[in-house]
């Protein structure tokens, strides 16, 4: 296994390689566009005085995202080299913006303090019990009427829950495991192995009402193709992904219900 390289969604990023480098720049462009539409109408709301906490920042794209209109931004990343690459990034932006090597654990917050919590394909990444320590951690610190922004990976007909993915002579592979296997990697955070854990949609929506919050918006978005039971159907839509721009492919998946977008953006305000 090469020692310093994983599988990363859409794009390359300081430790990954990409399963998917044809379709990035058209993944990134729809992602773009659903977030634009569904959740910066929202995101405007908080104004320009907001505190805004990117938890799992990565190398900082977020964190200018929905920073861009706040005063000041927390940039929550446990991986050192990922946190210094956010420094990096968000040296030139207007708000404030404090790069926090750790993880929600270390973040020193006070309760009902945020106007706006971000977690952006995080949460399928990491351990069950470090998923569940994020959702109390936008629950104890999003203050009433603020917003929980999270985006994740769900489950659908035909994915597994528990995989792993990593990259080996220059093949990128993707298995199915048992959920003590992905337990044990996923909490031993090992650098060259990504944890893809196929969440259950409706679950976490429950679990954040559960928490206080009230369902705002959700989006689904970046359709997977290819599957064994539905592979001319997913050959003939990775061609109008390819083609159209992504408002229009956006605009058909759903008009035709397209059954497999493995994205959802949720946009969660505080009661």
């Amino acid at each position: 296994m090469n020692k310093d390289s994983y599988i990363y969604p859409f794009r390359k990023n300081a430790k990954g390689t990409n399963t998917a480098e044809i379709y990035a720049e058209r993944g990134d462009a729809l992602e773009r566009y659903i977030f634009d539409a569904v959740v910066w109408p929202y995101v405007k709301e908080q104004g320009e005085q907001a505190f805004v906490i990117d938890v799992g920042a990565g190398e900082g794209r977020y964190s200018q995202y929905f920073g861009r209109n706040a005063k000041s931004v927390m940039a929550l990343e446990p991986d050192e080299h990922r946190c210094n690459k956010a420094r990096e990034n968000t040296a030139s932006m207007a708000a404030a913006v404090e790069c926090v090597q750790g993880t929600v654990a270390d973040a020193q917050v006070g309760n009902d303090s945020a106007d706006l919590v971000v977690n952006i394909h995080v949460l399928q990444h990491v351990h069950p019990d470090d998923a569940t320590a994020i959702l109390d951690f936008a629950a104890r610190t999003v203050r009433s009427g603020g917003l929980f922004v999270l985006a994740f990976t769900k489950k659908t007909p035909l994915d597994e829950d528990w995989n792993m993915t990593w990259s080996e002579n220059g093949r990128s592979h993707y298995v199915e495991v048992p959920e003590d296997v992905f337990r044990m990697v996923s909490g031993a955070h090992l650098p060259t192995v990504l944890p893809v854990r196929k969440l259950h949609a409706d679950e976490i929506l429950k679990e954040l009402e559960h928490k206080g919050f009230a369902i705002e918006a959700r989006q689904e978005y970046a359709p997977r193709f290819l599957g064994e039971k539905k592979k001319l159907q997913g050959i003939f839509f990775k061609w109008l992904y390819r083609n159209l721009s992504s408002p229009v492919f956006h605009k058909l998946i759903n008009t035709v219900g397209y059954p497999l977008q493995e994205d959802i953006v949720v946009v969660a305000r505080k009661k």
